[in-house]
């Protein structure tokens, strides 16, 4: 299965890459590659690849392959005009930045500073569409958290969740608009051992049918992994009928 794609390691697997970006860098020392044709930008300290003495970029959706584990879209999925998109857990920006022309608004939910000042420059050009949250989506509300259902009042087409395990919890903040909405969903759900099981069954409550990405995944980083050694579904999409 290692061979053939249907496991993958984060961090420590990867597809034949055979497409780089080169890294070029703006008036200000920001470093960028072109995703697109638009600007993708990244921390001022990011540590590049190099190839023939050139920053470089490799594929940036290589775990977004039609067999990974990780990938946020299904099969004939198709993004409608004018979504209202939740990115949960931006980092450089390339699901948002994919289905930026389609959007009517999209929320870009990123903690990490050096992160977030980068997201505002590659998403400049589209300020009048895209609402920065700099807090921890969780289920409850305070001065680094924020829950869904504070963030977001009208009713959203797409979530995107990859919230280094705290997926559950930003669910469990998220009752309102994800009952009323009728939103695609893709919420990870490798980085715990039992999150599959729970954010199933949370999507479901709120009238959800669910499905998982192909394949497993194996989650190095996770803490417990020495007591748990499992494989896990990448992604638990839900959608309603």
């Amino acid at each position: 299965e290692y061979k053939t794609g249907d496991l993958h390691i984060l961090g420590s697997y990867h597809p034949p890459i055979t497409k780089f970006s080169e890294v070029f860098r703006d008036e200000n020392g920001f470093p960028y590659i072109m995703f697109l044709g638009k600007k993708m930008f990244f921390p001022k300290n990011h540590k590049f690849n190099k190839r023939n003495g050139k920053e470089i970029v490799e594929d940036i959706l290589y775990e977004q392959g039609s067999e990974s584990p990780h990938r946020y879209i299904p099969d004939n999925f198709c993004m409608p005009d004018n979504s209202i998109i939740v990115d949960a857990g931006v980092c450089e920006g390339n699901f948002s930045l994919r289905y930026i022309e389609k959007a009517k608004k999209i929320y870009l939910i990123e903690v990490d500073e050096l992160w977030m000042e980068a997201l505002k420059k590659t998403f400049a050009p589209y300020r009048d569409k895209v609402v920065f949250c700099n807090k921890f989506l969780s289920g409850r509300d305070n001065g680094s958290e924020i829950t869904l259902d504070t963030l977001v009042k009208e009713n959203i087409d797409f979530i995107k969740m990859d919230i280094e395990g705290a997926e559950v919890d930003a669910l469990l903040g998220g009752k309102e608009i994800l009952s009323k909405s009728k939103a695609q969903c893709a919420i990870c759900s490798y980085h715990r051992q039992y999150d599959e099981k729970y954010i199933a069954h949370i999507l479901r409550s709120y009238g959800y049918i669910t499905a998982h990405s192909k394949g497993y995944m194996f989650f190095p980083y996770d803490d417990n992994m020495i007591d748990t050694i499992d494989l896990r579904r990448g992604v638990v999409y839900g959608v309603k009928r």
